[in-house]
């Protein structure tokens, strides 16, 4: 079948459901081409099935903290097999909740199979050749897997096959001390397993300031996870009994040999951008793979977009949705379908840095850290305050961690913020619009926050702003 449309979407990462709806629902013909199930990593192996094991484990951890609240749970029981099933359900649900609106949808086409580019304005899938005016690359990044000797005669993991587990790890070894990495090191801990993970470098989160890796290492350490540091991975082998992989490393020089069930390797993510024929339609990539696009997430061919982790400008479901909003108010312009003022059209130097890594208590960033700031040519002010200081911190027995808040001492903007503690992932918000803002930090000063909240401090913070040396 040879067939014309207004636009073709390539992958149906998590921009999909934000911007597909919003072009047929404006009448546009589109093609949705998918070669896997549908809602990309977020749905399938990332968000939804992790927070929904962070969940669990988290709620087997308040179990075991009873002594602290004047209570006990004698005996309590892991049903593995009970614990794994909400997040595939979970994963299940959504994943066909996207394929069946879609597919019902009066103006879209849905393609099942691998899309390879055949001129820069036709793919073909299958043995479907489509052509569009306008196409959107969405297919997002997989796991990096490991090359090691001995790798092709183990069971090893990565964080997608981590999640189709049947039964719980006696032991598992983590290579790779990133956010993926951490998350997955405390929920299996908490679920019972023996955990230790490899580290290549000094300490854990190299990205981040040296005390937010140190405040990591004291979370996971004081729950038992055994942490390895200046450790590379020379081979694995087949092991005996339980333990059935041989982990064969060197630490500081000094081979050595770590016996365990499971192996997880999360060591990075490479884009999937080596499966379209690229070349055929001239769309230019870096060293890595990844598509480069301009601020409005053009590739070098105009009418062709590069949105979500395939882009490399962002490795997580908010910059992939955003990324979408940015195509979404170039294409709608471009178009016709957009009456707002053009000063409200997004680009990609309009976004702040912004995340949060899920262990527990969370880490959330926006803006810059405090060593990025120490790097900038502006005169920056900090202040800080520990969890410990914070009312329904000590409340809730949980006063591990920190606040930092970063302003230019010039044009009193906030620069960034870094929450890492009980409720962190969702103070986080807080900054970011008053950032998009530009408004002075005393504004910021003036509002009021509900008592008690581990947010109320935070005007308060402000106090105590000092300059950067």
């Amino acid at each position: 079948m040879s067939k014309h449309f207004d636009l073709i979407w390539i992958g149906t990462g998590q921009a999909t459901m934000s911007i597909v709806p919003r072009l047929l629902a404006a009448g546009k013909k589109v093609a949705v081409i998918e070669s896997g199930n549908f809602g990309g990593t977020c749905v399938n192996t990332g968000c939804t099935p992790t927070k929904t094991l962070v969940a669990a484990a988290r709620a087997i951890f308040q179990a075991g903290r009873g002594d602290n609240f004047g209570f006990s749970v004698d005996n309590l029981q892991i049903d593995f097999e009970k614990i794994m099933a909400p997040q595939k359900r979970n994963r299940g649900n959504a994943t066909s909740g996207i394929e069946q609106f879609l597919t019902n949808h009066q103006h879209c086409t849905v393609f099942k199979g691998r899309a390879e580019f055949v001129d820069d304005k036709s793919v073909k899938v299958n043995e479907d050749t489509i052509s569009a005016e306008h196409i959107v690359i969405h297919v997002g990044a997989r796991p990096v897997e490991p090359e090691l000797p001995g790798i092709d005669i183990i069971e090893w993991l990565d964080n997608e096959k981590l999640l189709n587990l049947s039964e719980l790890p006696h032991h598992l070894a983590i290579v790779g001390g990133g956010y993926i990495g951490l998350e997955f090191s405390q929920i299996f801990r908490r679920f019972g397993s023996k955990v230790t993970i490899f580290e290549r470098g000094t300490a854990l989160l190299a990205r981040e300031d040296d005390d937010i890796g140190e405040i990591a290492e004291d979370i996971l350490v004081s729950e038992g996870v055994e942490i390895i540091y200046n450790s590379q991975i020379e081979s694995v082998s087949k092991g005996e009994g339980v333990d059935k992989i041989n982990i064969h490393y060197t630490q500081a020089g000094e081979p050595k040999t770590l016996a365990a069930s499971h192996t997880l390797f999360a060591i990075g993510r490479v884009p999937n951008s080596d499966s379209l024929n690229l070349a055929a339609a001239g769309i230019d990539t870096d060293n890595r793979g990844f598509i480069k696009v301009n601020q409005t997430v053009q590739t070098n061919h105009p009418h062709i977009y590069g949105v979500g982790d395939v882009n490399g400008k962002g490795a997580f479901t908010h910059t992939s949705v955003n990324d979408g909003e940015i195509f979404w108010d170039h294409y709608s312009r471009l178009m016709g379908l957009n009456d707002e003022a053009p000063e409200l059209d997004r680009t990609l130097s309009m976004r702040d840095t912004t995340y949060s890594m899920f262990i527990d208590p969370p880490l959330a960033r926006v803006g810059i850290s405090e060593k990025e700031a120490r790097q900038s040519s502006r005169s920056v002010l900090m202040a800080t305050l520990p969890m410990s200081r914070i009312s329904r911190a000590k409340e809730k027995q949980e006063t591990k961690g920190v606040v930092k808040i970063f302003v230019d001492a010039e044009s009193e903007e906030i620069l960034g913020a870094t929450v890492f503690g009980t409720g962190g992932d969702e103070i986080i918000g807080v900054f970011a619009p008053f950032m998009q803002s530009k408004a002075s930090y005393k504004t910021f000063r003036r509002a009021v926050f509900p008592h008690p909240t581990v947010g109320e401090l935070l005007p308060w913070a402000l106090d105590d702003l000092t300059q950067l040396k």
